[in-house]
């Protein structure tokens, strides 16, 4: 069930690899925002691209870092989720109801 909004989700993937339980959380990611609203950036290997196509509508080896001005361009603000970040999220960061909503380091050991 899409979450109806008309922001972009990037994940940005941190880890070696994409492994098994990576995979079922981004599909998880995948059914929560639409496949449409999913891209994932920074996969290394081609077999791992082929694979996560099957859940995000873009699948990049570049990083977010290199296709800022693509994003920016397209679909307005960027916004870089940071768990350590002052202010929370809130509607008012969503102009129009557009932006990138930037995802990294989701998977591993933070509380």
């Amino acid at each position: 069930m899409p979450c109806g909004c008309n922001a972009l989700f990037v994940i940005e993937v941190l880890e070696p690899f994409v492994s098994r339980w990576m995979f079922l959380e981004m599909q998880h990611v995948s059914r929560l925002v639409g496949f449409e609203n999913l891209w994932i950036t920074r996969v290394r290997r081609r077999c791992e691209r082929e694979l996560l196509a099957r859940v995000a509508s873009r699948v990049y080896r570049e990083s977010v870092v290199e296709l800022e001005e693509k994003l920016t361009h397209e679909y307005g603000r960027l916004i870089v989720l940071d768990p350590s970040a002052e202010e929370p999220l809130s509607p008012g960061d969503f102009p129009g109801g557009r932006a990138v909503v930037v995802v990294g380091g989701i998977m591993g050991a933070h509380p």
